[in-house]
């Protein structure tokens, strides 16, 4: 029987970072229940929630590239231990028809992380390495092994400035996506209204430094990043799958300051009803209506 063309692989060293892979692959087990999950590990592992596991060769701490390499996938969407799915990224293999390698710009761009190289341009940024998709093909096998190559033989702390000196030097077809799709700056959350795209994958690279890889089940968006703003997600999620006029979520950060300095703004995209439901849901059932605003005729 031939292999599945499209799978998703997570790739470990530890006992930690394999226990949040197992938790993190039940996320997306979950929002994506037919799909193929395999895991790479140098652990001695039985799970359910895998297809397949795959030893991998000790000594090295970067696993991913292995786990590229050896994919049994020609479309592959790898994921970090700590990249949780909130919906379903199927549409990431339709993107690899067209490009060869896809990821999401890093994050944290002024930051150590960011390791500077003048011989490229900054409108050249690092991909973070934590989503990554690929599509199998000659000149993608080679570029996985010298990434890993060169992170192995220099001893670099950081995978991505090695990736970005090769991506550059490639003829690769490189997607860029869009952060929804590895959402790392939970601050964010307190300025995304129903304007923005909800969260898709999101990557909590707080969580390796906790216990939380001793858990059995799946993450909630509650336990990693509070019930607040995970409620706003949630709401997020909601407005994506809404006709528009019904669509209205109101950042955290501007909540009530806005709805109330700025009525007008809901009248004229959404109407006087939605601007009702708006203050309702803000200050209760028993909020009167709007005042007539002439300008929104």
């Amino acid at each position: 029987m031939p292999e599945p063309r499209d799978g998703f692989v997570f790739a470990s060293t530890g006992e930690s970072y394999t226990g949040l892979a197992r938790r993190s692959a039940r996320n997306l087990r979950q929002v994506m229940p037919q799909a193929q999950i395999d895991l790479f590990t140098d652990q001695p592992v039985t799970d359910p929630v895998f297809d397949r596991i795959h030893p991998v060769t000790p000594g090295f701490f970067r696993p991913k590239m292995e786990a590229l390499a050896r994919s049994r996938f020609e479309r592959t969407v790898y994921l970090d231990s700590d990249v949780i799915a909130l919906d379903d990224v199927s549409d990431l293999f339709a993107l690899l028809d067209r490009f060869d390698f896809a990821g999401v710009h890093m994050a944290y761009r002024n930051s150590g992380l960011a390791v500077t190289d003048p011989s490229l341009p900054d409108s050249f940024p690092q991909i973070n390495g934590g989503v990554l998709a690929v599509r199998r093909s000659p000149a993608t096998q080679q570029l996985v092994q010298d990434w890993g190559a060169q992170v192995r033989d220099s001893g670099a702390s950081f995978d991505q400035p090695a990736l970005r000196r090769l991506l550059w030097d490639s003829n690769l077809r490189l997607a860029v996506l869009p952060m929804e799709y590895n959402f790392k700056c939970m601050t964010f959350l307190e300025v995304l209204d129903s304007r923005h795209p909800a969260p898709r994958l999101m990557h909590f690279s707080e969580v390796n430094a906790t216990e939380k890889w001793r858990d059995e089940g799946a993450f909630t968006l509650d336990e990693l990043i509070g019930a607040r703003r995970a409620d706003h997600v949630r709401k997020l999620q909601d407005a994506r799958r809404l006709p528009d006029s019904d669509a209205v979520v109101v950042a955290p950060l501007f909540r009530r300051v806005y709805a109330l300095a700025h009525p007008q703004f809901y009248l004229r995209r959404y109407g006087r009803g939605a601007l009702r439901r708006v203050l309702r849901r803000l200050f209760g059932p028993g909020t009167p209506p709007p005042a007539r605003d002439p300008e929104a005729q």
